[in-house]
Order: C-alpha cells, then sequence, then structure tokens
C-alpha cells in the first residue's frame, strides 16, 4: 500500500491509546475513518482531535460482541462501501495487578475482548471490496494500552515506514502481561 489517500480504515478501540494514535496518523495521511470504542467521550475526544482533516464515522460497539461487530460492519460498508485496513486494535489489561490476583472474571473480560474482540473484527470486518474479496491490510495491534510519546513514535514508524505493517497482536499481550504479572516461584 504506498497511500493511505482515501482508503478506508477501521480502528477498534479508537477512544484511547494507540487506537486514538492511529486514527489520528491515518487522518493525517488522507484516509477515511470508521472508529469504534466502548468510550463514547474517548470516541468523541479522538474526533475533536481529528477536526476536518478526515470523513470519519464514530460506533459505540462491544469487541467481544459478534453481533456488535456484525452490525459495526454492517453500518461501515452502508457508509463507505468498502474496508481496506482493519487495526484490531481494542484491547485491556488489569495492570498493576498480580496474576495470582485476577479474578476469573476479570479474567474472562481480557480474554472475551483481547482474544474474541480480534477474532470477531478478523471475521466481520475482513477487508473487503464489498464483494467478499480480500484486501488491503489485518493488523492485530491491542498489545497494549500504552499512550506514551515512545508507543505513539513506534506506531507512527510502524505504519508509514514503506507504508508497511506489523502484526503485533494479543499472544504479545498476554505474554508480557503474564510476565510484568507474576512473582518468581518460590519452589526450588
Amino acid at each position: 500500500m504506498k497511500s493511505f489517500q482515501d482508503k478506508v480504515a477501521v480502528i477498534t478501540g479508537a477512544g484511547s491509546g494507540l487506537g486514538r494514535s492511529l486514527a489520528l496518523q491515518l487522518a493525517t495521511a488522507g484516509a477515511d475513518l470508521a472508529l469504534c470504542d466502548l468510550n463514547s467521550t474517548g470516541l468523541e475526544e479522538t474526533h475533536r482531535q481529528i477536526g476536518e482533516n478526515a470523513k470519519v464515522s464514530l460506533h459505540i460497539v462491544d469487541v467481544s460482541s459478534r453481533e456488535q461487530m456484525h452490525a459495526f460492519a454492517q453500518a461501515v460498508m452502508a457508509q463507505f462501501g468498502r474496508i481496506e485496513i482493519l487495526f484490531n486494535n481494542a484491547g485491556i489489561t488489569l495492570t498493576p495487578t498480580f496474576f495470582e490476583e485476577i479474578s476469573d472474571a476479570q479474567f474472562e473480560k481480557v480474554i472475551s475482548i483481547n482474544l474474541w474482540g480480534v477474532y470477531n473484527g478478523k471475521v466481520n470486518i475482513a477487508p473487503s471490496r464489498g464483494d467478499g474479496a480480500p484486501l488491503g491490510a489485518w493488523v492485530p495491534a491491542n498489545a497494549s494500552q500504552d499512550d506514551t510519546p515512545a508507543a505513539q513514535e513506534h506506531v507512527r514508524k510502524l505504519m508509514m515506514q514503506k507504508y508497511g505493517f506489523s502484526s503485533f497482536g494479543w499472544l504479545n499481550f498476554l505474554a508480557n502481561y503474564v510476565r510484568r504479572n507474576t512473582q518468581p516461584s518460590k519452589c526450588k
């Protein structure tokens, strides 16, 4: 992909963090955006920061819900007629909690969003010309909710360097989460 100009990009988790950074970068590059998040305040702040730089549609969506993701995909296709780039970015963390302190319900919520959310995005919003043929790039990017300047610069470099994409998905999140939040074994 040599240019983002007039490409239709879907970004889940666009209300904060890397999702917002992606939206701002893509708007600057000329893409049309379909943004979703559960946090309507954050989503509207992302839209405010984009300003008039892009065509933008906002959607309140629970990515862990297959039905909501299907409806979101239909709304995007109705508005734009195609999806060329999917950033499956929505994700949550439970830091700074030790792994042993996480309840089953908390872990199920993380898996629901960080695993099923990515799957629901892939199944329902895989980039398409509108006729079901695959097109563009699928980027599971929910490795963290890091909104630091360093993380934003990392995303910018990944996106803009030769307009290539890297896949850094939910497995990285889980591996990093477990590594950061478990104590060394006391077994000898």
